[in-house]
């Protein structure tokens, strides 16, 4: 997970239109800005599953663009899933990167019952018989739960931070602009006065000419080589 693009611009959380985690994890919905569910967490599930059994990512990309287009697009590559895998995890990945969330598994406690759910159709007596299951058999209802866990921890901890994000407050300023004594307008026809992106100083057009003043002092300053009719005379 480490060298995967990660979303981390707080401008663009988890939410209605927004996104926020590690792009080769995230499901379809969370690549389109969409609203999220448990499903989404099953997703992501699948996506680790599927790296612990093939030691490549489900999706890849260069970068944050082209994953989310993988995972938007693209399937997994299948065949390198080992043939020797049991039929249940085939299907248990299968379902969990569905791409239509109303395909994929509901809950992960379905995939936990897949595991453990008995393969071969066996008597009673036979099933006592029977020789034990492969360690990585029994080893992996145990990570599948540790995994599942940490994503849902994942995502709550997400929507805690999105929600206690602090806020910005706006501020709203009024206040009169009084010219010097001895300039008048330029005009009063047309708009004399533009303030600059950040808020802090005023230019306006007095006698013909530019003026600057800074909201922070009274002191006024002419531009120099803003005099010229050409440009300030309408």
């Amino acid at each position: 997970m480490a060298n995967s693009p990660t979303m981390t611009n707080p401008a663009a959380m988890t939410a209605a239109g927004m996104i926020l985690g590690t792009a080769a994890y995230m499901s379809p919905e969370q690549a389109k800005g969409r609203l999220v569910d448990k499903r989404s967490d099953v997703w992501a599930f699948g996506c680790v599953l599927y790296e612990m059994l093939t030691a490549r990512r489900a999706f890849e990309g260069e970068d944050v663009s082209d994953t989310l287009a993988n995972i938007l697009k693209s399937e997994p590559d299948w065949g390198a899933l080992s043939p020797q895998l049991p039929p249940a995890i085939h299907t248990i990945l299968r379902r969990c990167l569905a791409k239509d969330r109303r395909q994929r598994l509901a809950d992960i406690s379905i995939a936990l019952f897949l595991l453990n759910e008995p393969t071969d159709a066996t008597t009673p007596g036979a099933l006592s018989a029977r020789s034990p299951r492969p360690l990585w058999r029994r080893a992996l209802p145990v990570v599948v739960t540790a995994v599942a866990t940490a994503v849902v921890v994942f995502a709550l901890t997400a929507g805690a931070m999105w929600r206690l994000r602090p806020s910005v407050p706006s501020t709203v300023m009024r206040f009169t602009i009084a010219i010097p004594d001895g300039q008048q307008w330029s005009s009063v026809l047309s708009s004399q006065i533009a303030m600059s992106p950040a808020g802090t100083h005023i230019v306006y057009t007095a006698n013909r000419r530019l003026y600057l003043r800074s909201l922070s002092d009274l002191e006024v300053r002419p531009i120099t080589g803003a005099d010229n009719p050409a440009n300030t005379g309408r």
